[in-house]
């Protein structure tokens, strides 16, 4: 006679089984404890495998955002929660013909060679350039959205992690390389009557076109940061929906943002905040 073998698995134990910090490792203990090795392990792991698919296919994907780079920390974690993490390029936005925003070029691939090649590490999504119509519409959505704009706001006012997203050191402490000091733009752009200035791409893009001091130097500092987080985060749901992913981040301000967002277009999305200690 051929051997029967007989293997039970309830639903609560599979599920625990397949979420963070477990992993299909688990499963195939659990399975082999029940069938004799070399079978038990060769059935467990093939099982594990579909069966990670099946309970776990909205975690097949996900892209980070806002940034392209992120803290070897949130890399693992994410690693562990999904199959593929996405990343996008550098965002560099064209502004006006002779105005426009930089980034460094480096890509996570290149500290991580090994997950490009498991492709357990995707990236390679351009998100730079002169803004298509349709991203400055959703750009503008966000700008007269009154909830959003108190969210960032805030964020810029509270958050120093957000605010080194956006301006350099000199901004944010008004100290200069060569010891000289002055008041800091941040201070300036802290201003409650910021978060009620009116703003569009259209409006950015003329003040980005004229030599500015003064108030107006601050509209357009102020304006740019805005538009650079709108975009940021507007290419993020349409890469993810492109895409069919998840999205992560382990910026707060960025996540609440995003959250606004998804609720006021009214998309079903998963967005998840990794903690990591930071704000």
């Amino acid at each position: 006679m051929g051997a029967v073998c007989y293997f039970f698995v309830g639903h609560s134990f599979l599920a625990d089984a397949l979420q963070p910090p477990n992993s299909s490792l688990t499963f195939i203990s659990f399975v082999t404890a029940f069938v004799p090795l070399p079978l038990g392990r060769q059935l467990a792991s093939t099982v594990a495998e579909q069966l990670f698919c099946i309970i776990g296919m909205t975690r097949s994907g996900v892209i980070f955002y806002p940034f392209h780079l992120c803290h070897e920390r949130t890399l693992q974690r994410l690693l562990e929660r999904y199959q593929q993490v996405h990343f996008r390029d550098y965002m560099a936005i064209q502004v006006s013909p002779f105005c426009g925003t930089t980034a460094f070029p480096e890509r996570m691939g290149d500290a991580f060679p090994d997950l490009l090649v498991s492709k357990r590490l995707v990236q390679g999504y351009n998100v730079s350039g002169p803004l298509k119509p349709e991203t400055c519409i959703a750009v503008d959505r966000d700008l007269t959205d009154s909830i959003w704009r108190g969210l960032f706001h805030s964020a810029l006012v509270e958050n120093r992690r957000f605010q080194r997203g956006l301006f350099d050191g000199t901004d944010i402490t008004g100290r200069h390389k060569d010891g000289h000091a002055e008041q800091p733009l941040m201070v300036r752009l802290k201003d409650v009557s910021f978060e009620t200035t009116p703003f569009t791409v259209a409006g950015i893009r003329q003040l980005s076109r004229r030599r500015l001091i003064g108030r107006e130097a601050d509209l357009f500092d102020y304006g740019l940061a805005l538009l650079k987080t709108s975009a940021s985060l507007v290419y993020t749901i349409q890469l993810a929906t492109a895409e069919q992913l998840a999205v992560a981040t382990d910026s707060r301000a960025h996540f609440t943002l995003l959250t606004r967002l998804i609720e006021r277009m009214g998309v079903t999305m998963e967005n998840e905040l990794v903690e990591q200690g930071m704000s």
